[in-house]
């Protein structure tokens, strides 16, 4: 928001020629925002704001702490401020971040959003959760319990921001693929309600890939539904995982992470693997009609995933020859 207020004049003098579609704005989830709607069998597994020992509120699933996103998003860091909070620490320096206030009304209210949109001469925004990003890896034990935070989840957005709101908000709600049941008809349920796109987090379900075949009913009825589908950045498992693997610590959360674990379980290395996962698992060969879109993951990892990509195929086509 910061960087494009400050190119305001630039960008109002481009919108006369080029339309302006910005897909990653997020919106902040209030400490209800997964009960609110939630269905009453999964009350005791709920996900929902608790206060800490230490007086914190703390995001808790089923009564246990979360060990990414503890805390409910009010605050969050300026445009440029993560490269800076990480220089500080490698220096063993000091450092307050400029921070954006999350409960501003432009952060909360559609209307102002749109408010804000017109003022910068924007068509239309895709919106993706801030704190919900870290929920679904960390809810594997209670497959169901994690379904139907999600479908609870999926009703305060559509309450709140709305799936095609005037046609130029389009919240993206999140299919936690956990429950291949519940993925199934809480994505009838949001198609039904208008919803133009939809959310699944990058790493393995349940042990298997996204592109296992038990899983191609629900892909069979995205592509049928002809909506593309956004992995966007989000806790992928590999956290707690591969940080136990190396010795790192399994609970660190963003501000904590080694240099190691920057490198090794967030962003690169979940998307680089997941795309690739779709790929030599043959989603797109049983699905050729699918769209995928990948937000806030970078783009460094596509040339070298293109290249091994590339050079498997090319030595799978050999060995069959």
């Amino acid at each position: 928001f910061v960087s494009v207020r400050e190119t305001q004049p630039e960008i109002q003098s481009m919108h006369a020629s080029i339309r302006i579609v910005d897909v990653d704005q997020h919106y902040y989830e209030p400490v209800d925002c997964c009960t609110r709607h939630l269905d009453p069998r999964f009350r005791d597994q709920a996900l929902r704001v608790v206060e800490g020992p230490d007086g914190v509120p703390e995001w808790r699933f089923a009564g246990r702490p979360l060990d990414l996103e503890r805390s409910p998003r009010h605050v969050t860091i300026a445009p440029g401020e993560l490269e800076r909070i990480l220089s500080a620490a490698t220096a063993g320096e000091p450092y307050s971040p400029v921070l954006i206030d999350g409960t501003a009304p432009e952060y909360t209210d559609r209307d102002v959003r749109l408010a804000k949109m017109d003022e910068w001469g924007m068509d239309a925004a895709v919106l993706f959760p801030s704190s919900g990003l870290g929920f679904d890896a960390q809810m594997s034990d209670l497959p169901e319990a994690a379904c139907a935070a999600a479908t609870a989840l999926n009703r305060w957005i559509e309450e709140d921001w709305g799936f095609a709101y005037r046609d130029r908000i389009f919240a993206a709600p999140f299919i936690s693929l956990q429950s291949l049941p519940m993925a199934i008809a809480e994505l009838e349920r949001i198609l039904q309600a208008g919803a133009r796109l939809i959310q699944i987090r990058l790493g393995p379900v349940g042990g298997r890939s996204p592109a296992h075949p038990d899983f191609d009913p629900f892909w069979a009825r995205v592509e049928e539904a002809g909506v593309p589908v956004a992995l966007h950045i989000t806790a992928s498992g590999y956290e707690q995982a591969l940080s136990r693997l190396w010795g790192e610590d399994p609970r660190a959360d963003h501000h904590q992470r080694s240099g190691f674990q920057w490198y090794a379980v967030f962003a690169t290395r979940p998307a680089m693997d997941t795309f690739a996962a779709l790929v030599f698992h043959n989603l797109f060969g049983r699905f050729p009609r699918l769209r995928v879109l990948s937000v806030e993951n970078g783009s460094r990892w596509v040339a070298p995933l293109l290249a091994i990509l590339s050079t498997g195929f090319s030595f799978l086509a050999s060995v069959r020859l």
